[in-house]
């Protein structure tokens, strides 16, 4: 290293220097939803589910839910679903249903059944979102004797009064659940590496 001319070390940091100029943009590739956001959020197409499809979800949720208090009653007692014990109740079924409509729009029924909450746009719904679907509008759809869930079959969007309130949409989602969901998860249908 001690043995380069002055020349050699301009010629080398010429070499490393040259080559095209970044050129400045106005707008950024992509651009985000929100101001806010650092990333840009995924649109989902629509393509509306069906009350059948949003009812087996339901149905496997429930299973799950059910599995998980019989869990948390075993290993708490009674400090866990009873009359005196509402508010951690409510914060088991806000970890369940809120959470992960949240952050993946989904459950983990609707996870198996090839399923996903978006907004009006095909955008995943957030938290802010989530909370008054899955906890004030899923109540106030139950409390009527189930109309308000039922309304679905009937609606052109397939919107419950949950979805109404909170601007949501259940679409199908391609490659995940449905199915090819087992295959897909044991990787079922890989061929064998020799």
């Amino acid at each position: 290293m001690a043995n380069i001319s002055a020349s050699e070390r301009k010629r080398r940091r010429r070499k490393r220097t040259a080559g095209p100029i970044p050129v400045a943009t106005t707008q950024p590739a992509v651009s985000p939803v929100n101001k806010s956001d650092k990333k840009p959020q995924t649109v989902h197409p629509i393509d509306i589910a069906s009350p059948l499809k949003r009812l087996y979800a339901f149905g496997i949720d429930v299973l799950i839910l059910y599995t998980i208090i019989l869990l948390t009653k075993r290993l708490f007692g009674d400090n866990v679903w009873t009359t005196d014990t509402g508010p951690q109740d409510i914060f088991i079924l806000f970890g369940y249903f809120v959470i992960p409509t949240g952050l993946f729009g989904r459950t983990p029924g609707k996870w198996v059944a090839g399923l996903r909450v978006v907004d009006e746009e095909g955008h995943d719904p957030g938290i802010a979102m989530a909370i008054p679907r899955e906890m004030i509008g899923r109540f106030v759809a139950t409390i009527t004797a189930g109309i308000g869930l039922a309304w679905a079959v009937f609606d052109p969007k397939r919107q419950g009064w949950h979805d109404k309130i909170a601007g949501t949409l259940v679409i199908n989602t391609p490659n995940s659940g449905g199915t090819g969901f087992l295959r897909r998860w044991f990787r079922i249908d890989k061929p064998v590496e020799k």
